[in-house]
């Protein structure tokens, strides 16, 4: 299934990058999660791990196609789904503080404050001490290296030189260099393992009972 999701012309060449065949594993265990959706969490629980889903996809073909800044944009999309999903799992009466968004600008700032990121990350470390902390590493990395324009996201696909009008920057919109790649895709990787990770502490028993969790203790070792 995960061909459909790759331009036809790129799939071979995708195939072949070190370490691509880990993130294909790995949209596999999202595939096969997706059964179980509903089977412990809510109906917008499962709807977010959809949307994380998706994002996941979206990263892999932009890391893979030499878009990194806009690959971290949607890494940060999918730890955002999975954090938001598990929030709503441990806080099911913000529900509806989150469905009404855009009635007025009192919800919109109520809904503000009940999905602060920062303060869903600082529960979900309290809450998981293993994977936690590298949510909010991977969630700052995001924000560093593309989901906001910041130094390290544009200057790491900057190509400084000077010729005889002077000094020139040219910007990559697709940056192929080894190590730039190999550092996108392996946050693609992590990001994925991370989302499933938080979704194993809504999905428990299901992850348990179809052998998620195993598969997901052999992912871990690579990463």
């Amino acid at each position: 299934v995960w061909q459909k999701f790759l331009p036809i012309k790129c799939r071979s060449s995708y195939a072949r990058l070190e370490g691509f065949q880990r993130l294909i594993s790995l949209d596999h265990l999202f595939e096969e999660m997706t059964p179980h959706l509903g089977k412990n969490g809510t109906l917008l629980e499962g709807i977010f791990a959809t949307r994380c889903h998706s994002a996941y996809r979206g990263a892999v073909r932009l890391a893979a196609g030499g878009q990194h800044p806009e690959a971290f944009a949607l890494m940060r999309s999918a730890l955002e789904n999975a954090l938001y999903a598990f929030h709503l799992h441990h806080h099911p009466e913000k529900e509806e503080v989150w469905a009404q968004r855009v009635v007025d600008k009192k919800s919109r700032e109520e809904r503000g404050k009940a999905f602060a990121i920062g303060a869903i990350l600082k529960e979900y470390e309290k809450y998981d001490s293993y994977n936690g902390e590298p949510a909010r590493k991977l969630y700052e990395a995001c924000i560093d290296y593309g989901a906001h324009p910041n130094a390290d996201g544009v200057y790491s696909n900057i190509d400084l030189g000077e010729d005889e009008r002077g000094k020139i920057a040219l910007s990559m919109h697709l940056n192929t260099a080894r190590v730039s790649l190999k550092h996108a895709l392996i946050n693609v990787a992590r990001t994925g393992l991370c989302c499933l990770l938080i979704f194993k502490n809504i999905y428990g028993e299901a992850f348990q009972s179809s052998g998620l969790s195993e598969q997901l203790r052999n992912a871990m070792q690579d990463l």
